[in-house]
């Protein structure tokens, strides 16, 4: 009898045949993570590249700030230092210095008894603005004065040196007032309008007497209008500038007001003296 068999179950093929499907599934899965990971390295480039960006404009951003930060201080600086050497230079007398100008600007050369005379000289002579005076000392005395009466309130020059004391004839800090003086001159709420000077106006000072200080350092100037909502200072030429116009923000001084009642009367005073001609 012939017995037949029948195969049952599921034919997997040869064993090359496996093999050649593993090694097709095994690439084309090779080939999916290449690409996914090909991807993902170039998402993280572009990330990188993102981040270096937002790291170079952080970088400008803050050297940016820096540099405004650092120009903010020097000019903060600058503003300190021209401020202070303007309340320097209106000290009303300065030992050690002398205020040196050509030969043009100097009115004349006289021998004094004093430093105050010296001073008084200046007052009494049409024109003068500063005055120095030289002394010679021999041992714990002086021996001799000489004192140089000047058109400029500095000078050309300011510079050190020693046995000189100078003086500039408009130095009338608010300090060197009586507060009583200062109240009668510092007009609050007017406007000493016009008669600006040129290359002065809108300088920027944190007080009225800082402006007034300033205006003694300007020639010609005789009268400042001060803003106190921005800080600027106006020195005019004129005493009462052109006209006084009422503006609340604005606070105006007369320098010769601060002249005319700083101290006692009797220094500027000269009984017996009439001064004749010259009559506006």
């Amino acid at each position: 009898a012939v017995v037949s068999t029948q195969s049952t179950g599921t034919e997997t093929g040869s064993p090359i045949d496996n093999l050649q499907d593993t090694i097709t599934n095994f690439e084309s899965s090779s080939k999916e993570k290449l690409d996914n990971a090909s991807t993902q390295k170039n998402n993280l480039k572009t990330q990188m590249s993102n981040m270096e960006t937002r790291v170079n404009e952080i970088k400008e951003d803050g050297l940016q700030k820096v540099a405004q930060l650092d120009t903010s201080v020097s000019d903060g600086f600058t503003g300190i230092q021209q401020k202070t050497n303007v309340l320097q230079k209106s000290r009303c007398q300065m030992d050690g210095f002398q205020f040196w100008d050509y030969p043009q600007y100097t009115i004349k050369k006289i021998s004094v008894s004093s430093m105050s005379e010296c001073f008084a000289q200046c007052a009494d002579t049409d024109g003068c603005s500063s005055s120095t005076v030289q002394f010679v000392a021999r041992g714990s005395s002086i021996s001799s004065w000489s004192c140089t009466l000047g058109k400029r309130r500095q000078g050309y020059m300011l510079y050190a040196n020693k046995n000189h004391i100078s003086a500039n004839l408009f130095c009338q800090l608010s300090e060197a007032t009586t507060i009583d003086t200062w109240q009668q001159c510092v007009q609050d709420g007017k406007d000493f309008r016009g008669a600006d000077i040129s290359n002065t106006m809108g300088q920027s000072f944190g007080s009225v007497e800082e402006c007034v200080a300033y205006c003694q350092t300007v020639e010609d100037c005789v009268a400042v209008t001060y803003n106190k909502a921005d800080k600027n200072c106006y020195p005019k030429n004129k005493r009462n500038g052109d006209q006084v116009i009422a503006y609340s923000d604005v606070v105006s001084v007369n320098m010769m007001c601060l002249s005319a009642n700083r101290g006692e009367m009797g220094r500027c005073t000269k009984e017996g003296i009439r001064f004749t001609d010259s009559v506006f």
